[in-house]
């Protein structure tokens, strides 16, 4: 009945867990269904038991939950424990116990079965409850219901981790594996962790003499972590002779924790030698080395020496290495590439990587537009077939043969091939934290990756490397890609619609969408920064017509950001920018269509209307026009709260009395006054100030009004 394809009444189980719900509400349509009978959610029940579909049991027994309460079986309950444990699901579990609990009334005799209780009990030790664990045992006690054993040694654990030591070994002192009751081996397990935490490792090895059960090696890594937090080396070595004595046979996952207890408590070396016997067992069973071993045996080299588990060759290789070199081939040096780099043996993987290094030649070098820019200035690249090339890197940085490393990143940013992923590994090694990092073959490794035309996504590292090095041709070529990727990400998420509605910023929206592994806002400012402090206004204009042209809106936050960074440096001892430098920027903002908001008035009001460094009155009154146009567009956008400085407003009050209309006067003169009020709010100015300002606008304002009636 539930063999594959686990149908059950014409639904397909497995299908039913992995499609989502909105998906199966689109294929099935909104159906209203009916309170499903209990026969059939029993069916689907015990078949997704049976076909090992933990969650869609869970979603099951949830329904059973609310409409069968009362036709829960022990058994049910026995099988949703182990479901909830496996899962981890410790908050469904206490939700689960006080539903179930709604099922009894002790004060008629209706006493919860055990099974009701160890969901309550273990889920309040899961979740650190003790006070909830004591509670709940209380009440067991005073309704007559008996802890298992279960029960007993999951509460020994939490009062061990707690730190009740003196209640744990008293508790320890009375158990007695012998007393009818059935116990299991993760009973046994549980009070020899119990005893291990407690500081007893005496005790806990005696109740395992005491309970005679089998050694598994389960309980042998409960033994052996007793000795590890007790410091006991001889107990771990008698348990070690156990071990082969007995035969027990160890989990691949155990491996790795069983070297390092044995590591920590110093019995790895003679007479024993139980690291090599170990490494050798697991050479032996196939059991793969991960990181934890590879780790473990480079530390404990001295323990290793003359086994084959040393890292560097030996003397009878190194003495071979005079010998004449056999042809060597992709087939056979792959494996025992992979082998040598598994185990450690960088030494023997770099030899094999030497033999295939080849010097860069002019026949090999790209012959496009790209080569001047990448040719080698100083030492000779080298280049290795690019099946290889992932691999030597490993090698030789491993190895810590740098100067070869940076010899092959000279040759992969001349010579085209499918090197991206040991120019993914240099990056990750060189352009990181860690102790190999060198700012400059990270430059170099994304300079690489330009020219072999890959896609680069570390953005802001990159950027960081180019913008260190005053780079703002690669960050252009770099900015080209993430614009377009930017603008695809856009159509794909609809970003610009939801923003629109919301009336948010549809770079905000699209960050928040996960579509991309960057922050898009922050990479075109960062972008924009890179050409300003360059001086190259030509790229920043460059980078805005890319953005449209990728079908990305240009927002007056870009031009915030550009007005910003150029400001900065104006009115210093040296100056980067001038007021034409401004102005340029403003007309290609307003060329676009893009209105200025206040924060872009607030930046360039100094500079634009300000009557320091005058030359050209009509370039100054084309600049104030300019500007109090913009304050208008800036006025009409209800939803910039922005409140414009009142040193900003003053100066362009007087701007547009000298140079616009009395139209434009009352309109900034209005905007004034109100910014006035909430300004003085925030700023705890005095009414003298508040009044002086306001006298001097009116001023202003009078004036204006003065020039036009008498014209």
């Amino acid at each position: 009945m539930y063999s594959a394809p686990c149908t059950l009444r014409e639904v397909a189980l497995h299908e039913l867990v992995r499609r989502p719900w909105v998906e199966l509400q689109e294929y099935y349509g909104p159906v209203e269904m009916s309170k499903i009978a209990f026969e059939i959610v029993e069916d689907f029940y015990e078949a997704s038991r049976r076909c090992t579909l933990p969650k869609l049991q869970r979603d099951i027994f949830s329904y059973l939950e609310i409409h069968y309460l009362h036709r829960i079986s022990f058994t049910v309950y026995v099988q949703m424990f182990d479901n909830l444990m496996a899962s981890k699901e410790f908050l469904g579990m206490r939700e689960s116990f006080k539903c179930a609990m709604t099922r009894y009334d002790p004060e008629q005799g209706q006493i919860p079965p055990e099974i009701v209780y160890r969901f309550g009990i273990t889920a309040a030790i899961e979740l650190q409850d003790y006070k909830g664990v004591k509670t709940l045992m209380r009440d067991m006690e005073a309704n007559g219901v008996k802890p298992s054993i279960e029960i007993v040694t999951r509460v020994m654990v939490a009062q061990a981790t707690k730190g009740d030591l003196k209640t744990v070994v008293e508790a320890a002192k009375k158990l007695d594996t012998q007393d009818g009751r059935k116990w299991h081996e993760a009973d046994v397990n549980r009070v020899i962790t119990s005893l291990g935490l407690a500081g007893e490792p005496d005790l806990a090895l005696d109740f395992f003499r005491r309970s005679q059960s089998r050694l598994t090696s389960k309980t042998l890594m409960k033994l052996l972590a007793v000795c590890r937090g007790n410091a006991r080396p001889k107990h771990a070595l008698a348990l070690l002779a156990n071990r082969r004595r007995f035969g027990v046979k160890m989990l691949p996952a155990q491996y790795p924790t069983l070297l390092e207890i044995v590591e920590e408590l110093e019995i790895g070396g003679g007479p024993a030698n139980e690291l090599v016997l170990i490494l050798q067992e697991m050479q032996d069973n196939d059991v793969s080395f991960n990181h934890r071993v590879h780790a473990l045996i480079a530390r404990n080299q001295e323990l290793l020496n003359g086994t084959s588990f040393m890292l560097t060759p030996s003397l009878s290789q190194a003495s071979d290495a005079h010998t004449e070199r056999q042809p060597r081939t992709k087939e056979a040096d792959v494996p025992l590439l992979n082998e040598f780099l598994n185990a450690r043996k960088f030494a023997q993987a770099a030899a094999i990587v030497d033999s295939y290094v080849l010097p860069v030649s002019d026949d090999l070098k790209a012959d496009d537009e790209h080569q001047e820019a990448n040719k080698i200035p100083d030492e000779e690249g080298r280049i290795v077939p690019p099946w290889l090339s992932d691999m030597a890197v490993e090698a030789y940085s491993q190895n810590h043969e740098i100067d070869k490393v940076r010899s092959l990143l000279r040759g992969f940013k001349c010579v085209r091939g499918d090197f991206k992923h040991a120019l993914s590994r240099i990056v990750g090694v060189y352009g990181g934290k860690g102790k190999q990092r060198d700012s400059r073959m990270a430059y170099d490794a994304f300079l690489a990756m330009q020219f072999q035309g890959l896609p680069i996504y570390r953005v802001r590292d990159a950027l960081t490397r180019f913008k260190q090095n005053q780079d703002n041709e690669a960050a252009f070529v770099l900015f080209k890609q993430v614009s377009k990727r930017i603008g695809d990400a856009l159509k794909d998420t609809k970003c610009i619609e939801t923003a629109t509605r919301q009336h948010d910023d549809f770079m905000g929206v699209l960050k928040k969408s996960d579509a991309l592994k960057f922050d898009p806002a922050r990479t075109v400012h960062d972008v924009l920064r890179i050409f300003l402090a360059s001086k190259r206004l030509d790229l920043v204009f460059a980078a805005l017509d890319q953005l449209e042209s990728d079908g990305i809106p240009i927002r007056a936050v870009d031009y915030e950001d550009i007005f910003s960074t150029m400001t900065k440096t104006m009115g210093k001892d040296v100056s980067v920018y001038a007021v034409e430098d401004l102005m340029m920027v403003w007309e290609d903002m307003t060329g676009r269509g893009v209105s200025p908001n206040k924060a872009v008035l607030r930046l360039t009001i100094p500079a634009l209307c300000g009557n320091e460094n005058v030359c050209d009155i009509d370039q100054w009154t084309r600049r104030k026009i300019a500007v109090i146009q913009g304050y208008h567009l800036a006025a009409k956008d209800r939803f910039d709260n922005y409140v414009l400085p009142i040193a900003s407003l003053s100066t362009l009050l007087e701007a547009a009395a000298e140079t616009g209309s009395i139209e434009d006067v009352n309109a900034i003169h209005a905007g004034a006054v109100k910014a006035l009020g909430t300004t003085m709010n925030k700023k705890h100015h005095s009414l003298a100030d508040h009044s002086k300002i306001l006298e001097a606008w009116n001023a202003i304002k009078k004036r204006k009004e003065a020039t036009k009636s008498s014209t």
